[in-house]
């Protein structure tokens, strides 16, 4: 079984194909590219058997110690919950599994410790093509969509848990519809685990962020300009309802 820096030993070989497979109850599947890695799950787009994409997000045996132990849980928990709304709030669920594995070329040089060789917890989510939510594609009419997705999820006792960043959300994707999806729930809590006030909490900060006088709305940026990670030199392009040329 291996650590975390799996996904960071493919990228440091840039020149190298990434030529992977998963084993997902008895199914093999194609990974086309790795998407996320972060302390808690590693995020793969994979090709099932027929052709069509999916995500895979697999949280590493070693590494599900003191509170990175409950992404997994959490996440399914969670979508579990949302299947009577399948895919209108959040990405539709496809399944978890308990020993997913991945299956290196005969010739990877990636050391033996540092595999995901052994059984892996992972879920499965529909694929979906669009972008991350940020100052360069923010309208009010998709803050408002954002706001009603996170409003639904509140509605059915869950919290979300990190929509937090900086100034504004995170974990928002618009797709090519226009339409709006919320993801990563492996920091949320459900039902009698939501102490009272975090919902009212994360959702005026929302509010604060999506709203018609929030940060995003006031401070769009020109995708002429680049995003940089100093916010004074954000506000410093920030524009006031209108994209400058």
């Amino acid at each position: 079984m291996g650590t975390v820096s799996f996904p960071q030993a493919v990228l440091k070989e840039p020149h190298r194909k990434l030529d992977l497979r998963l084993q997902w109850k008895g199914k093999t599947l194609v990974v086309e590219r790795i998407l996320n890695q972060s302390d808690i799950a590693i995020v793969f787009c994979a090709k099932l058997e027929g052709g069509e994409r999916c995500i895979v997000k697999v949280f590493p045996i070693l590494e599900m110690r003191g509170f990175y132990r409950y992404g997994f849980r959490s996440e399914v928990h969670v979508y579990r919950k949302l299947r009577h709304i399948s895919g209108t709030v959040a990405p539709r669920f496809l399944g978890s599994c308990n020993t997913t594995r991945l299956i290196y070329p005969s010739d990877c040089r990636i050391p033996e410790e540092d595999r995901l060789c052994g059984d892996q917890k992972a879920i499965m989510l529909q694929y979906l093509d669009g972008d991350i939510l940020t100052p360069y594609n923010f309208t009010p009419e998709l803050g408002e969509k954002a706001l009603q997705g996170l409003k639904r999820l509140h509605e059915l006792s869950i919290l979300h848990g990190d929509v937090q960043n900086d100034y504004w959300v995170r974990n928002v994707m618009v797709l090519k519809d226009g339409s709006v999806r919320w993801f990563d729930f492996e920091h949320s809590l459900v039902d009698g685990g939501v102490r009272e006030g975090l919902i009212e909490g994360e959702w005026a900060f929302a509010m604060q962020s999506l709203g018609p006088d929030g940060y995003m709305n006031r401070t769009r940026v020109s995708p002429f300009s680049k995003l940089n990670s100093s916010d004074e030199q954000q506000k410093r392009i920030a524009i006031e309802g209108e994209v400058v040329e």
